[in-house]
């Protein structure tokens, strides 16, 4: 579990009993943990920089990926052990999205403002959502090598505060949290549905994650 604010990461076993913990460099504004399999190994990013850690409290730091001081670290998500890392300078405008895989990284510049990147093992891709001057935000589809290859159709959204991929169907679920509603596109990007309360309204209360199990 990731204290953001205090800089900490803390370790519990399978009972719920706190296990150790590690303490990460300070002045950092952290975002995310995440682990990585084969063998286990823990992320955590940080608006400064990407890290890799043992996964467990002991062990040092394995890896370290800084970001230049006009990027800010947004998101990052994993096909296997290959890592796509994204950051971004929201007032000019353009992105970077960092490879990394086996202690190797290379970059890519886009040249809009994202914020949220997630991968898609079975679809082979990379799901991103952006800022739209004047006007709401879109969630478009990348290539692994960062080409746009279109958005979701027929929706653009306040902000996605998620978003994630069945791994069975390649359906996506997105989460806009200022609208208060959850959508439903099919893998071709098309709307099908958008979540309704026991009233039959499109309105769920504050959203801000979604789980495919």
């Amino acid at each position: 579990m990731l204290d953001s604010e205090a800089g900490r990461i803390f370790f519990f076993d399978p009972n719920g009993n706190l296990s150790g913990e590690r303490p990460l460099p300070e002045s950092e504004q952290y975002l995310k943990i995440s682990f990585l399999p084969n063998p286990a190994r823990l992320m955590v990013l940080s608006r400064r920089a990407f890290r890799i850690y043992p996964a467990h409290p002991n062990g040092n730091l394995l890896y370290s990926l800084f970001f230049p001081t006009d990027l800010d670290g947004q998101d990052m998500d994993a096909l296997g052990n290959r890592v796509f890392i994204l950051a971004a300078n929201t007032e000019e405008g353009y992105s970077r999205i960092y490879r990394w895989e086996e202690n190797q990284a290379d970059t890519l510049r886009l040249s809009d403002p994202y914020y949220l990147l997630r991968a898609d093992s079975l679809g082979n891709r990379l799901w991103a959502a952006r800022q739209n001057p004047d006007r709401d935000d879109i969630a478009v589809q990348l290539s692994l090598d960062g080409d746009d290859q279109g958005a979701l159709q027929g929706q653009q959204f306040s902000f996605v505060s998620d978003l994630a991929v069945n791994p069975y169907d390649g359906s996506i679920t997105v989460v806009d949290l200022t609208e208060n509603i959850l959508y439903l596109f099919g893998p071709d990007g098309r709307l099908i549905s958008a979540a309704r309360n026991a009233q039959g309204k499109k309105y769920i209360y504050r959203p801000v994650r979604v789980f495919i199990e």
